[in-house]
């Protein structure tokens, strides 16, 4: 696992269980060894509707893990239910 790695999940698993059992211990994801990991997230996991499937590291540290491919479990959720929303899923 990386420095700040504490797990690694599919996306529909963080969603699913952030949503149902608040999975709130979750503050940050992390996208692969991209340098901009939540556009990234945006702009190829959310278009290309790869998120439920594409494995996710995670950490559960309070600070922001010093690295940009890390962002908030917040901007995660927020452009799912987005995507979800205007997609009907």
């Amino acid at each position: 696992m990386g420095k700040y790695n504490d797990g690694k999940w599919q996306g529909q698993h963080i969603y699913k269980n952030y949503k149902s059992n608040g999975t709130k211990r979750i503050k940050w994801i992390g996208r692969g060894n991209k340098l901009d990991g939540l556009n990234y997230f945006i702009e190829n996991d959310i278009n290309d509707n790869k998120w439920q499937t594409q494995k996710y590291e995670y950490s559960c540290q309070d600070n922001k893990p010093d690295n940009d491919n890390w962002f908030s479990i917040d901007n995660f959720i927020i452009h799912i239910d987005n995507f979800i929303k205007h997609t009907k899923m």
